[in-house]
């Protein structure tokens, strides 16, 4: 998984914890995670992390805030999630070196 990948989620939640109405901070931050679902980034990318942006980029529109709120935490969270293992995975093979 990319950095850039990594770099989106993290200005999704500065987003969400940011100032302005709740529906203007959660269009940021589906925004900025909008950014990573080419095929580019999602090629290289673990299958939960790829599911939890497309259910986001699939989801309707007009889905209740609370819903969408909770698609957003969830890809911000795998993104995090699997960018911790990845550091860890690298230490480790520093490590062995």
């Amino acid at each position: 998984m990319e950095s850039y990948v990594v770099q989106k989620a993290q200005q999704a939640l500065e987003a969400l914890a940011g100032d302005g109405a709740w529906k203007d901070r959660l269009a940021t931050a589906s925004s900025h995670l909008s950014t990573v679902t080419n095929d580019h980034f999602l090629a290289s990318t673990p299958e939960e992390v790829v599911q939890a942006l497309k259910e986001l980029q699939d989801a309707p529109r007009e889905e209740p805030y609370p819903t969408t709120s909770q698609r957003i935490q969830t890809a911000i969270e795998l993104i995090f999630e699997e960018a911790g293992r990845r550091d860890l995975r690298q230490g480790a093979r520093e490590q062995l070196s």
